[in-house]
C-alpha cells in the first residue's frame, strides 16, 4: 500500500454506505475520452443503495488501488454491468481522496463472451506515487500546523475551507488534471473533484465526518458537526483566478434551504441526511471576502467597515480600525464590498487597505504603515507575506492582478527582546530567560526550539517570570519562547530568542 494512505478500508465502506445520494449523471463531471465513466453512459439512479456483491466489489477494486495493483477483475462476478460498473467507480474515487495517483476519467475495461472486466489506469508508477505523497504531506503538515486545541470544530472547518479555497484556482479541463488532492495541494489547480477531495482529505486528518454531495455537473461536500449535516462548497467560494487571499463564505456550514434559495447551479441533487440546521448561515464570516486569519484564539480579517477580530469563545467581535474606502473594478463602479486582505507574521496582523499595508499588534494595540501605495497607479488588490518579504499588487481594477507588483522587507523584532520582553542571558554554563509579568496569567510554559530536528520542547512550567538552567548539547544553537496560560487557555508562542 503506498505511503499516505490514510482512510482505511472499513472507513471507505462506511463512508460509502452513507453517500445517500443520486449521481443522475457525471458526464460533465468526469467525461473524457474512453474513461471509465463516460464511455460506461449515464450513471443510474439507484446509486444511493448497493448490494453486497457490489460492496463485495469495491473492497476488492479499493484494495487494489491501494497497493497500486495491476489485477484484472471480472465485474460481472459481481453482477455489475456497464451501466453500473460506472456509478460504482465513481463513488469509490469521490470517496477515497488518498487515491491522487488513479485516473479519475479513464480506466481498461475488456469483454470476454459477456462477461465484463475491469483494470484500474494509473496516472503515474509506484516510484513517482511515493514522491507525490511526500510532497502531499509536506504541504498538507504545514496547513494543519495552523490548527489549535482551542479551536471548536466550526472553525477547524472554517480553517480548512479557507486553506483550501486560498491554496487553489479553478481550471476547466476534460483529463485528470485538477481532479486529485497532489493538483489542489502541490500545483494550486483543481476543478470541482479537487476542492471536494481535498477538503475531504484534510476533514478526514483532524476527524471530522464528510461525504461528497454529487449532482448532474457538479460535487461538493457535507460535514457533519454536533450532531448535524451542513453543506461545503469550496469550489463556489472561489472568488477570482489569482488571488489567494479572495476567499468568499457564502456556502460554508449552510443548510438544504439555503443552498437550493442560493443556486440552481448545484442541479439536482438527493443526501439522506436532513441539513436542516440554518445555525451558522449568519455567522460572522458571511460578509467577509477575504481569508480569516487566526491567531493566538482569535480570528482577524478585513469587512466592510475596517479591521476586526472574532473570538468564537464568546462571540465577540472587535473593530480594531475603520476603513472606509470603497475599491473600483475597472470600469470605476464602485463595488460594495473590502477587498482588504489580512496575514500573520511575527506575531502581528499585518492589513491591507485600498492604498497601504499597516500591521497590527495584538498584545498592545499598536497599529504601524508599512507601506503606502500611489494612487495614480492603482488600488492593492492583494499582497502575499513570505518569510520577511511582502509582494503587493498594484492594480487599476482591483478584480485583476493586473498592473505593477511592488516588494518590500518586513522587519522582526530584536533578537534579545520581544513583544513579551523576552529576554535569554548566558553566563558560564547557565542561561537565565526573563519576560515581563503578563495581565491575568496564571503560568508561563517555556519552551526550546531545536534548529536541527525542527521541534520545540516544554523546558518547565513556572508562575514567575525568570528561569535558570544548567547549559546542555540539548541548547547549542537552540531557541527559546514561553506561551502564556490565561483563564483563556494557552496563548501561541510569544516570539522565539536565542541565548
Amino acid at each position: 500500500m503506498p505511503p499516505g494512505t490514510v482512510i482505511p478500508m472499513v472507513m471507505m465502506m462506511k463512508r460509502i454506505r452513507i453517500i445517500l445520494c443520486t449521481l443522475l449523471s457525471l458526464l460533465m463531471l468526469l467525461a473524457a475520452g474512453t474513461d471509465v465513466c463516460a464511455h460506461y453512459g449515464e450513471a443510474t439512479e439507484n446509486a444511493d443503495t448497493y448490494t453486497q456483491q457490489e460492496l463485495e466489489f469495491m473492497r476488492k477494486l479499493y484494495e487494489v488501488i491501494s497497493r497500486h495493483g495491476s489485477d484484472v477483475i471480472c465485474a460481472s462476478d459481481y453482477g455489475i454491468d456497464i451501466n453500473r460498473l460506472n456509478d460504482l467507480y465513481t463513488v469509490l474515487y469521490c470517496s477515497s481522496p488518498e487515491f491522487f495517483y488513479v485516473s479519475a476519467v479513464s480506466g481498461l475495461y475488456t469483454y470476454s463472451g459477456k462477461d465484463l472486466y475491469f483494470k484500474p489506469k494509473y496516472i503515474c508508477d509506484e516510484k513517482k506515487t511515493e514522491q507525490m505523497q511526500k510532497e502531499i504531506d509536506i504541504r498538507v503538515e504545514n496547513i494543519l500546523a495552523g490548527i489549535d486545541d482551542r479551536m471548536c470544530d466550526a472553525e477547524k472547518i472554517l480553517y480548512i475551507h479557507d486553506a483550501v479555497v486560498g491554496m487553489c484556482d479553478y481550471v476547466d479541463s476534460d483529463t485528470d488534471k485538477g481532479r486529485n488532492i497532489y493538483d489542489v495541494f502541490v500545483k494550486g489547480k483543481a476543478l470541482c473533484v479537487g476542492y471536494t477531495l481535498a477538503f475531504s482529505y484534510l476533514c478526514d486528518k483532524i476527524g471530522i465526518p464528510n461525504i461528497p454531495v454529487f449532482s448532474d455537473d457538479h460535487i461538493w461536500n457535507m460535514v457533519e458537526l454536533d450532531g448535524k449535516w451542513y453543506y461545503v462548497d469550496c469550489t463556489w467560494d472561489e472568488l477570482l483566478e489569482n488571488q489567494p487571499n479572495c476567499v468568499l463564505h457564502l456556502l460554508i456550514l449552510v443548510s438544504d434551504d439555503f443552498m437550493k434559495g442560493y443556486t440552481t447551479s448545484h442541479g439536482k441533487y438527493h443526501v439522506d441526511y436532513d441539513a436542516d440546521s440554518d445555525k451558522y448561515e449568519d455567522a460572522v464570516w458571511t460578509s467577509v471576502i477575504s481569508r480569516m486569519d487566526y491567531y493566538d484564539g482569535k480570528w482577524y480579517f478585513i469587512a466592510d467597515g475596517g479591521l476586526y477580530r472574532y473570538s468564537f469563545r464568546d462571540d465577540r467581535l472587535e473593530l480594531l480600525e475603520e476603513i472606509n474606502e470603497k475599491w473600483r473594478d475597472v470600469t470605476r463602479k464602485v463595488l460594495g464590498v473590502s477587498f482588504g486582505k489580512t496575514a500573520v507574521w511575527n506575531d502581528k496582523i499585518i492589513y491591507s487597505s485600498k492604498y497601504a499595508i499597516c500591521s497590527y499588534d495584538p498584545r498592545t494595540g499598536k497599529k504601524q504603515k508599512l507601506y503606502s501605495a500611489d494612487p495614480s497607479k492603482g488600488m492593492i488588490c492583494d499582497f502575499v507575506v513570505k518569510n520577511n518579504k511582502v509582494n503587493v499588487y498594484i492594480s487599476k481594477d482591483v478584480t485583476k492582478l493586473k498592473g505593477a507588483t511592488v516588494s518590500f522587507s518586513l522587519k522582526k523584532d530584536a533578537t534579545g527582546k520581544n513583544k513579551a520582553g523576552l529576554q535569554a542571558v548566558t553566563k558560564g554554563n547557565y542561561i537565565s530567560l526573563s519576560w515581563d509579568e503578563i495581565p491575568k496569567a496564571e503560568q508561563y510554559a517555556v519552551y526550546r526550539y531545536d534548529k536541527k530536528t525542527k521541534r520545540a520542547s516544554k523546558i518547565c512550567t513556572t508562575s514567575g517570570t525568570k528561569i535558570t538552567f544548567k547549559r546542555t548539547s540539548a541548547d547549542e544553537g537552540c531557541l527559546y519562547s514561553i506561551k502564556v496560560k490565561t483563564a483563556e487557555g494557552l496563548s501561541d508562542y510569544c516570539g522565539w530568542i536565542a541565548a
